[in-house]
Order: structure tokens, then C-alpha cells, then sequence
């Protein structure tokens, strides 16, 4: 634990990264604890039980992950170019998306407390992605007949995908020719240049 870190976000940051590395089912509150340094009764003092920790973590890593987002597609001037940036940045692919790979998880799917955050999260992305895109038209770099729901929810997929492809076949390149797929189609198909 960091010396100006409460022992709450000691046990969140420790329980992002071991969601991330390990996935949440995986992970035991104990393997909790002794990331974090925190003691039992620390954990049970802040958290009701693993779900309620789950949900905590969960909404922290989709505020971080839109943030990030934001820094690319945030902007009110944001259009195609900021949609580029965004989609061809590094990301740690291997390891996966932080939220996506955990979409998987049967306790998440079925527990409504903890499949809200991702639920979230994905409409947060589509919306910044969609407004981009609203601008895009306004700017007329893409034709007003492109339907921008449709290619919003493309652009989340190749990133989602990719970080798939990129974790099954341990080569980070898959990522990247998502990524750069999905704006060449945009691209291509969408934008009157």
C-alpha cells in the first residue's frame, strides 16, 4: 500500500489488477488481502462481501477507461481524426481489455449489481463514438447517409475483437489490423474524401 492510499483504494487498485491478470471469479478475497496489504477486517470494514468489492472495482476500471476515451474522443470539436487516434493507440492487448475480458464471466453475467459497470461502460463508448461521428457529418468528412449507431457499435467490436484474436493467438499485431480494419472501412465507405 502506498503511504497517501486509503486502505479502500489500496484494496481496489489491488483487486483491479488482479481482476485484469486473473479475471474475477478467479480471484479470492484473500489473494485480495494480501495484494493489497490490507487487513481482513479492512476488507470487511469497506466491503460487504466479494460483490460488493466486484461492483466497486468494476465501476473504478470504467470511470479510468473513460477517461481515457475522453482524453481521445472527448473534445467538442472531436470527429475522424480523434476516431483514428483513439482506435490505432497502444493498448496492452495481451493482457486484454480490463472490462471486456471479464464479459465472459458466468457470476458477472448473471448478477445485475456487477454487469452494470460493463453495461455502462459500452454505452458510454458508443455514445463518445457517436457523437464524434455526429460531428464528422456536421464537418462533412463523412457522408449524413452513414448510419452512425451501426458504426459505432463496429468500432467497439474491432476493439473488443481484437483484443480476443490478440490474447488466443498471443500476437499483438491482431489488435492492430482490427483496429486499422475497422478505420479503413470507415474511411473508405464513410468519409466523402
Amino acid at each position: 500500500m502506498k503511504k497517501n492510499e486509503s486502505k479502500r483504494d489500496a484494496i481496489i487498485s489491488a483487486a483491479s489488477k488482479l481482476f485484469w491478470e486473473k479475471g474475477y471469479e478467479s480471484t479470492s478475497p484473500n489473494d485480495v488481502l494480501k495484494r493489497s496489504g490490507a487487513g481482513k477486517g479492512s476488507l470487511y470494514h469497506h466491503f460487504d462481501g466479494k460483490v460488493e468489492l466486484g461492483v466497486s472495482v468494476l465501476e473504478q476500471i470504467s470511470e479510468d477507461l473513460i477517461l481515457d476515451a475522453e482524453s481521445y474522443l472527448g473534445e467538442p470539436e472531436a470527429s475522424l481524426f480523434e476516431i483514428k487516434s483513439f482506435l490505432l493507440k497502444d493498448r496492452q492487448a495481451l493482457k486484454g481489455c480490463k472490462l471486456g475480458r471479464l464479459a465472459n464471466e458466468h457470476s458477472i453475467l448473471t448478477d445485475e449489481r456487477l454487469i452494470a459497470p460493463l453495461q455502462k461502460y459500452f454505452e458510454r463508448m458508443l455514445a463518445l463514438i457517436e457523437k464524434c461521428l455526429n460531428k464528422a457529418i456536421e464537418m462533412d468528412e463523412i457522408s449524413s447517409s452513414v448510419n452512425i449507431s451501426k458504426i459505432a457499435t463496429l468500432i467497439v467490436s474491432a476493439i473488443q475483437g481484437g483484443y480476443v484474436l490478440t490474447r488466443v493467438s498471443q500476437n499483438e499485431e491482431m489488435i492492430r489490423l482490427a483496429c486499422e480494419g475497422a478505420w479503413e472501412l470507415l474511411s473508405f465507405n464513410g468519409s466523402k474524401a
